[in-house]
């Protein structure tokens, strides 16, 4: 009997806990339809107060506080997605600049991670629109000088935020500045390195998720002559700063690179055309150029290799070495190959990088 009671009781429990979830799933759905349809997304945070409540009406005598945040956090996440993917449907950049600065202050409700692609897509956004908005500027500035033009839209396509006090309305922005003063260091000069969110455009991206996160230091490769020294700092949960890393960017001396009007790589020649000098311990000399060659919409088809001018292999954009191709052009049969170092003879010459093929051909796909 005490079984057969605890069968029943185990199985009312099971049957009260499906009515508790599909009434407060229920609400959830009517909630985010209701402000999907009516397009109303400026009562997005009475939705997300709604949902709170419900959650803490519903599951307030069987789950503790801590499982109740982690559903309203989830159902709250969902909710907001949908709401800004109808927003941003329009295409009316007054509505993505809604959608951003909602994104903006939702976060303590939701879970920012599941919130990337959208942040990556309107910040995407905001960067492309900022770069129609420079280059029509740089056609006003220089309309018979493209290489003015370009300049000055590569100049304005890395925004560096200016500011005397730590106070920009994006609180890890301000974390930087704070740390920059801590240790002496000039923000401007901090800031401008590009330090953004991984997926992010701009400074203004800056983003971390409860508990920590990640960051990305981006510096433009076009531009670098010399060797740069970044000092990173943790914020940790009290008020003080940790004591800075270094991140060194460092263009190697023998390269010498050459870009396409848009930005892309067009060619990297290693053989070392300035006769300059660099440690072996950090890149090994080789006696290659490389030149890359795009699709018209920019994808990367591929690269040929040659040495004193002379053509000698061609490789997919993955570095397979090509060994036939199709009537089009495009590459049919293929080769991984394996980069290995060999001597040069001389004793007193360090080891040289060459590559080997490795494995068999194969169909490129």
């Amino acid at each position: 009997n005490v079984s057969r009671a605890g069968q029943v009781m185990k199985y009312q429990y099971a049957k009260d806990l499906e009515h508790r979830d599909n009434t407060f799933n229920t609400f959830v759905t009517n909630e985010t339809d209701h402000l999907v349809e009516t397009n109303d997304s400026d009562s997005i945070f009475k939705g997300l107060n709604r949902i709170a409540a419900t959650a803490y009406a519903v599951y307030g005598h069987i789950y503790g506080k801590d499982k109740i945040d982690a559903l309203v956090k989830e159902k709250s996440t969902a909710m907001v997605n949908s709401v800004l993917k109808n927003l941003t449907a329009s295409g009316n950049a007054s509505d993505f600049d809604k959608a951003t600065a909602i994104l903006g202050d939702v976060s303590p409700w939701v879970d920012d991670s599941e919130l990337a692609p959208m942040r990556h897509m309107l910040l995407q956004r905001k960067h492309d629109n900022g770069l129609i908005e420079r280059a029509k500027e740089a056609a006003r500035l220089y309309p018979n000088d493209p290489k003015k033009r370009a300049e000055y839209i590569r100049k304005g396509a890395t925004r560096t935020v200016y500011s005397g006090k730590s106070n920009t309305g994006n609180q890890v922005v301000d974390w930087y500045i704070d740390a920059a003063h801590e240790f002496g260091v000039n923000p401007r000069i901090y800031l401008s390195s590009g330090m953004r969110e991984t997926g992010g455009d701009t400074i203004e991206g800056m983003h971390m998720a409860d508990g920590g996160g990640f960051a990305q230091i981006t510096v433009d490769r076009r531009a670098l002559t010399e060797r740069i020294d970044v000092a990173c700092f943790a914020k940790t949960h009290g008020t003080d700063h940790g004591a800075p890393s270094i991140i060194s960017f460092y263009p190697i001396p023998q390269e010498v690179r050459t870009y396409r009007p848009d930005g892309k790589i067009a060619s990297i020649d290693y053989a070392n055309p300035n006769a300059l000098y660099c440690d072996p311990a950090l890149a090994l000399p080789r006696r290659w150029k490389d030149t890359y060659t795009y699709a018209a919409s920019g994808t990367l088809l591929g690269f040929t290799r040659s040495y004193n001018g002379k053509e000698a292999a061609s490789f997919t954009p993955t570095g397979d070495r090509i060994l036939e191709r199709n009537p089009d052009g495009t590459a049919r049969r293929a080769i991984r190959v394996t980069y290995t170092t060999r001597r040069t003879g001389d004793p007193l010459q360090p080891l040289e990088l060459t590559y080997t093929d490795d494995g068999t051909p194969f169909d490129v796909k």
